[in-house]
């Protein structure tokens, strides 16, 4: 007879019990392999990592009112005056001008001065909005925010496109009823976050009679106007002769075509034939005596042939015409009136070319204020002046000769150029 002892009992527990616990972890819902599908054998997985619940709080909901961290907003300040030095009109408002855009950013205080901030959800000005325009805000409730789910026509705050970059070749000016005003041409390489950037002036609409484009030229003919066209596209891509050609057949058809006559007498010009220039900015002037740019252009080309009593009086009718569109007009004036020994004359036009020159296009005018300067024995401000135009023109022919000068003293009066 079998007696089961106690210590066999134990080993024969153990082998019951250790089977049971795989069964034990499967699902009840486990299938077991039917006899005509031949089973196969399993294979281990590799143990996939927790997966991560984010709790409520870790993740910040977007903030479409704020820009994109490479937009940085710019502060733009200046002034506004009279010709005369006075503050502007009452309700006088800055706009900028971006050619395939015109918004109004800021109204100018009691004492000419403007400020405001471009680009950026917080925008910093003080203009009342025009219900006409999304953007003239000047507080939270009123921003234009930045979307970008919305296709805008506001791409100043809704792409990355540096600011500055957006507002190359844009001119700030200044608005108000019965005067109009001169500008400043915003340069990208000139610009910071924080920019003063001069001065803007207004003039009662009386004193600017002259015009930028010829009226006659408006009579023209199509085909004119369409052989004026190419010949501007043709000059564009350095085909001078090819340019030439078109714009003769666009003044034999029409002779009073003064922008044609314009344009030949530039590329006459640049090509050393000053008499042929000369006869056709007259020939533009013929046609319509009220069309500003000719003369400018006979007083640069006088200023080139050294006539000077000529270039001063031919660009003081632009001036009289049309003190606002033409900056270059006060920078020949001061060349010629220096050249003349009219020093008073030339001190006024010099100081004028520099509240007009946004953009830097003549820091030789420094030139000539550190002469005169230094006619008045004003060692200082003849020195500054000198920095002024080694700080624009820092590699022009002449800046080792004014380094050396400033280095070295200044000579006797400076001759005439």
């Amino acid at each position: 007879m079998f007696v089961l002892r106690p210590s066999r009992l134990i080993p024969l527990l153990l082998l019951i019990l250790l089977p049971v616990a795989p069964f034990a972890q499967q699902s009840p819902a486990t299938k077991e392999p039917t006899p005509s599908t031949p089973s196969t054998p399993s294979v281990p997985t590799v143990p996939s990592a927790p997966k991560v619940v984010p709790q409520p709080g870790i993740f910040t909901v977007p903030d479409f009112r704020l820009p994109p961290r490479e937009i940085q907003p710019i502060f733009l300040a200046g002034n506004v005056m009279r010709e005369d030095g006075s503050p502007p009109p009452v309700g006088t408002i800055i706009e900028l001008d971006c050619g395939t855009s015109r918004t109004r950013e800021a109204s100018v205080g009691p004492n000419g001065y403007f400020a405001f901030q471009y680009g950026g959800a917080q925008r910093f000005n003080s203009i009342v909005p025009d219900a006409s325009e999304g953007n003239g805000h000047i507080n939270d409730e009123d921003a234009v925010y930045w979307n970008p789910l919305r296709s805008s026509a506001d791409s100043r705050v809704e792409t990355t496109t540096p600011l500055y970059i957006r507002l190359s070749g844009c001119d700030l000016k200044a608005q108000v009823a019965g005067y109009r005003s001169s500008s400043l041409t915003l340069n990208p390489t000139n610009l910071t976050r924080v920019n003063s950037l001069g001065t803007i002036i207004v003039y009662p609409l009386e004193r600017v009679r002259g015009t930028v484009v010829s009226a006659a030229s408006l009579l023209a003919p199509k085909k004119a106007k369409e052989r004026l066209k190419r010949a501007r596209k043709a000059l564009e891509k350095g085909k001078d002769e090819e340019a030439e050609s078109l714009l003769r057949e666009a003044i034999a058809g029409y002779g009073a075509f003064g922008e044609a006559w314009l344009e030949l007498g530039r590329l006459e010009q640049g090509g050393a034939r000053y008499a042929e220039a000369r006869e056709a900015y007259e020939r533009a002037l013929a046609g319509d005596p009220l069309y500003v740019p000719p003369y400018v252009a006979l007083g640069w080309l006088n200023a080139l042939e050294r006539k000077w009593a000529e270039a001063a009086d031919i660009i003081e009718k632009a001036l009289d015409l049309d003190p606002v569109s033409f900056p270059e007009a006060y920078y020949v004036s001061a060349l010629a009136h220096y050249n003349l020994g009219d020093y008073d004359q030339a001190g006024k036009r010099a100081e004028q070319t520099v509240l007009r020159d946004s953009t830097y296009q003549f820091p030789k005018v420094h030139l000539i204020r550190a002469n005169l300067f230094s006619l008045r024995r004003d060692t200082g401000a003849a020195d500054e002046a000198m920095r002024l135009y080694l700080r624009h023109a820092p590699d022009a022919p002449e800046a080792e000769l004014v380094r050396a000068r400033l280095e070295n003293g200044r000579p006797g009066p400076p001759e005439k150029r």
